[in-house]
C-alpha cells in the first residue's frame, strides 16, 4: 500500500511539473501582452495620466485612445498588428485629423501661416505629454527590454500647397512596430472654414507592411483651369531586409475626400540601404522618382562591381500628366 501511494504521488508531481513547463513555454512564446507599461525603451512616452487627469484635459478623447494603445506591447520585431490595435490606430488618426481641422478653423476668414499652425498643433501634443521625440541615442540604450509599445505620435507637419494659398496640407505620423504610419490630409479654405478635400490613410492592415512608411508627397502647381494633382509615395515598413516595396499614387481631389480620383497607382522594388532611399520630384505636367530597385538587384546578381552611387544602377521613371491621363516617358 505504501509503495502504491508513493508511486501515485510521484506520478502526480510529474504531471504537475510537466503542465507547468508547458504553460511557461507558451507564455514565453506569446508575442503580445497587454497591461501596465514601463518607461524602459526610447519609444515609450512617460507613463499615461490617471483617469482623472485624462478627463480633465480638453483633449481627453485623444489621450484616452493613446492610453488604450499604450496597453499593447509586443516584441520589437513582431510584424503582426495585435487584435484591437487596428481600430485604435484608425480612431487616433481621425482624432488628429479633427484636431488639425479645428486648429485651422480657429482663424476664421483669415488664411493662417502654415508654420504657426504646425507650431500650435505640436505645442498641444507637447503640453499634453503626447509628442514622441526623436531619440538620436536610441541605439545606445542599454536596457535589455525588447518590448515595443503602441501609442507614439510624432510631430505634425503643415505645409501650404505651392502657388495655391487656399489649400493646406497636414500630415500626421504614428509609431508602429518596425516603422511609422503617415496619413495625409489636404484642406481647402472655403468662405470662413477649412474643409477636408482629400485624405489618404492606411487602414485595416493586419501586419506592419500595410502602413505608409518613409512617406513623401508633392503637389503640382495649378494649371490654367486651377487644377492640380498630388503624388504620394511610401515604403512598406518591415522588421528585416533592405529590399521592400516603393508604392506611389497620383491623385486629384473629388467630392468625397476619402475617394479621390486616382490617376495612377504602382509599386516597385526598392533598396533601402542608402542614406536617401528615394526622391520624388513634381512639376506642372508630371513627376519623376529616383531610387535603387530591380536594376540594382540585377547588377548585383550579375556579379558586377556596381556601387549604389553609380548612375547606371539608378532607376529614374518619369511620367507626363495631361488632364487625367498619365503616360510613362522613361524607366
Amino acid at each position: 500500500m505504501t509503495r502504491y501511494v508513493f508511486r501515485l504521488t510521484i506520478a502526480i508531481l510529474g504531471f504537475a511539473i510537466g503542465c507547468g513547463i508547458s504553460t511557461l513555454s507558451l507564455w514565453l512564446r506569446r508575442p503580445v501582452t497587454s497591461g501596465a507599461q514601463t518607461n524602459s525603451r526610447a519609444n515609450v512616452k512617460p507613463l499615461i495620466d490617471t483617469a482623472d487627469q485624462i478627463r480633465a484635459s480638453p483633449y481627453s478623447s485623444i489621450k484616452l485612445t493613446v492610453a488604450r494603445l499604450s496597453a499593447f506591447h509586443v516584441e520589437d520585431d513582431y510584424d503582426r498588428i495585435p487584435p484591437g490595435v487596428g481600430p485604435l490606430l484608425h480612431e487616433l488618426k481621425r482624432q488628429l485629423r479633427d484636431l488639425a481641422a479645428d486648429t485651422l478653423n480657429e482663424h476664421g476668414k483669415q488664411i493662417p501661416n502654415a508654420e504657426e499652425v504646425e507650431e500650435r498643433l505640436n505645442s498641444i501634443l507637447r503640453e499634453e505629454g503626447l509628442l514622441t521625440v526623436e531619440d538620436a541615442d536610441q541605439d545606445d540604450n542599454e536596457s535589455s527590454d525588447t518590448s515595443f509599445f503602441y501609442g507614439g505620435i510624432y510631430a505634425f507637419s503643415v505645409r501650404r500647397a505651392p502657388n495655391n494659398p487656399g489649400w493646406m496640407v497636414v500630415t500626421t505620423e504614428l509609431e508602429i512596430c518596425c516603422g511609422r504610419d503617415t496619413s495625409l490630409y489636404l484642406f481647402k479654405h472655403s468662405g470662413t472654414r477649412w474643409e477636408l478635400a482629400l485624405a489618404q490613410e492606411a487602414d485595416d492592415y493586419h501586419d506592419v507592411s500595410g502602413a505608409h512608411g518613409r512617406f513623401q508627397y508633392a503637389i503640382s502647381p495649378p494649371d490654367g483651369q486651377k487644377r492640380f494633382f498630388v503624388v504620394t509615395a511610401n515604403v512598406n515598413p518591415w522588421c528585416t531586409s533592405n529590399w521592400q516595396q516603393l508604392r506611389y499614387e497620383v491623385l486629384r481631389p473629388a467630392k468625397n475626400a476619402y475617394q479621390p480620383i486616382s490617376l495612377l497607382k504602382r509599386q516597385e522594388t526598392i533598396y533601402l540601404g542608402v542614406d536617401q532611399p528615394y526622391r520624388l520630384d513634381v512639376r506642372s505636367n508630371g513627376f519623376s522618382l529616383r531610387f535603387l530597385g530591380d536594376k540594382y538587384s540585377d547588377l548585383m546578381i550579375g556579379d558586377k562591381e556596381m556601387g549604389p552611387n553609380n548612375e547606371n544602377a539608378v532607376q529614374h521613371p518619369r511620367f507626363r500628366i495631361s488632364g487625367n491621363r498619365v503616360v510613362q516617358v522613361s524607366k
